[in-house]
């Protein structure tokens, strides 16, 4: 992982009076402008943001928008600079409060950031533009074709999409969501609340009692049936798990034509294909090791840090 801004994190967050290793003043007004805080050596305002600045001024200077990477892709499509409320709040500069939803001018002078570099917020499911001639002739369409802003989780693809439901995405990268009502800080376990492709919905990692399992990982019968016996919950898989992500990319499109009438009538739409029960005596003996799985990290958590340099 990309771990280059480790003195910018450092400089930003580090000093002065701290709470939990992070400076305590801006920590607090991060979480109760956004709901997080962008605590890690890989959020984007460190490596995108401070990191160029540091590192690549040239770079920096010809700098625009910041877009993220279905944002440039719409760029490329349709000459448009905008961001989705989820990519927008993935920055953690944006405010997530119901009546203040947009770029916030005050973690950006917070944490040093151009507001000038941030572009129109849209929701997912707004028709942002057309593909442009130039790009019709490069992909092979036809120009005109209506491009909307797109969803970066699986939720809606996974038909997991309720308050209460949880998926697992198992493929090139990975993870659990849980859909809640409002949004929520576990400080102990440093996870947030998210915002998804469907706004009213964000996410923490607390599981429910049938997990729908998408991604490639989700193809393996075996993979299904020991992640059943491991959380000794209900493995629930989807046709064709591994394009889940293009599901709701068709989903959110169809959304904005006006061909369904919003995202959670469009998740009945996603039926199960497979169902796992976990094996009492499996989860059994998952269990009793459990605590050991936990200890690993701690144990060698001094050697991996000498293993990183």
């Amino acid at each position: 992982m990309d771990n280059r801004a480790k003195q910018e994190l450092k400089e930003g967050l580090g000093r002065g009076i701290k709470i939990a290793g992070m400076n305590g003043y801006k920590l607090l007004n991060s979480i109760r402008i956004s709901g997080a805080v962008a605590a890690s050596v890989k959020d984007p305002v460190w490596k995108y943001n401070k990191w160029v600045e540091r590192n690549e001024p040239d770079n920096f200077r010809k700098v625009y928008k910041w877009l993220d990477v279905k944002e440039y892709l719409i760029l490329k499509t349709t000459g448009e600079f905008i961001m989705t409320e989820d990519s927008a709040f993935a920055t953690l500069l944006y405010d997530t409060r119901p009546d203040r939803r947009g770029f916030s001018d005050k973690l950006c002078a917070m944490l040093g950031v151009d507001r000038q570099h941030l572009p129109k917020v849209v929701n997912c499911t707004d028709q942002v533009g057309r593909i442009t001639p130039q790009a019709a002739a490069e992909l092979g369409l036809e120009a005109g074709i209506p491009v909307f802003g797109g969803g970066g989780d699986a939720s809606v693809g996974a038909g997991a999409d309720q308050e209460g439901s949880t998926h697992i995405y198992l493929g090139t990268s990975g993870w659990i969501s849980t859909v809640v009502r409002r949004q929520v800080l576990d400080t102990k376990n440093m996870i947030a609340a998210i915002i998804g492709a469907h706004p009213p919905a964000e996410r923490k990692v607390k599981a429910s009692s049938k997990v729908r399992l998408v991604g490639g990982g989700a193809l393996a019968p075996l993979t299904c049936q020991i992640l059943a016996d491991v959380l000794g919950r209900e493995i629930e898989t989807v046709p064709h798990p591994q394009n889940s992500g293009a599901v709701e990319a068709a989903i959110v499109a169809a959304v904005g034509l006006g061909l369904l009438p919003d995202l959670t009538a469009a998740v009945q739409m996603v039926p199960v294909k497979d169902r796992y029960l976990p094996k009492p005596e499996h989860t059994a003996i998952y269990d009793r090791l459990f605590p050991v799985f936990k200890s690993l990290y701690y144990n060698n958590r001094k050697a991996f840090s000498l293993l990183n340099g």
